[in-house]
């Protein structure tokens, strides 16, 4: 759209309409009595003088840059206003205002190819979501991991508890049963030294308590006077002592 031009040549007249010829236009920075520089061409290096001292049709060609403080008098002294005034556009500015199209505006202003910002942001996004994916992928082997080795570990605990059944039925007769509960120490493992000796060990078998679901498993070793039972925990990192691991315990013998 088509937009208002304006001139630069000022033309100050009274309320009859009448031109302040010789009559003085001084300029400042705003809201100070520091005088600031105008000029009589738009390329700034033609500088006016500070007053403006108007022509017979009380005109005077100003060019600025910025806000301004400016103080009109007339041919006598009469102080005739003293009010803000602004180019609107600032000389930094001005280059892009008056830019020829929208491209030219935007790269005076520092602003990248919006296409290219677009794309270099889809290639981020479609780095992360693969990226995503390779993670998510990987955490459910690690998973299927774990869950295979836990069902490996109630299968070896089910066959235990099959050959303590079977060994009691085998055995009933002239058997003594020990049993109890237990906690495996710092470094994972616990020695329980049974109540009564046996003469005869049959069987021995440790099972874990109260510790959940996780992928915990037992080791057993036992002799007539005793049982050492080691504990361990599956994690990503493979298996580390159990510490702490409740457990109870029951030995077959005679």
């Amino acid at each position: 759209m088509a937009a208002l031009l304006n001139s630069p040549e000022q033309q100050f007249c009274d309320g009859n309409g009448n031109p302040y010829s010789g009559g003085t236009l001084a300029t400042f920075v705003v809201g100070t009595s520091t005088a600031k520089a105008t000029w009589s061409d738009a390329a700034g290096t033609a500088l006016n003088s500070n007053p403006i001292v108007l022509g017979l049709a009380g005109r005077a060609l100003i060019f600025g840059d910025g806000a301004y403080r400016l103080v009109l008098h007339d041919a006598s002294g009469n102080l005739i206003f003293d009010q803000p005034a602004s180019t609107l556009v600032s000389s930094a500015m001005a280059p892009v205002i008056l830019a020829s199209d929208i491209p030219t505006a935007r790269t005076l202003l520092g602003i990248v190819d919006t296409t290219s910002a677009i794309a270099a942001a889809n290639a981020g996004i479609a780095t992360e979501a693969a990226a995503r994916i390779a993670g998510d992928a990987s955490s459910w082997s690690q998973l299927v991991a774990v869950n295979t080795r836990l069902s490996l570990a109630i299968a070896a605990e089910v066959t235990r508890a099959e050959g303590v059944e079977n060994t009691l039925w085998l055995n009933s007769v002239g058997t003594r049963i020990q049993a109890g509960f237990a906690a495996t120490d710092g470094d994972g493992h616990h020695r329980v030294t049974f109540p009564a000796a046996y003469t005869t060990m049959l069987s021995c078998v440790a099972t874990v308590t109260g510790n959940g679901p996780n992928a915990y498993t037992l080791t057993v070793s036992a002799n007539n006077t005793g049982v050492d039972v080691w504990g361990a925990v599956y994690s990503q990192a493979g298996p580390q002592p159990a510490v702490g691991l409740g457990f109870s315990w029951m030995a077959v013998g005679t």
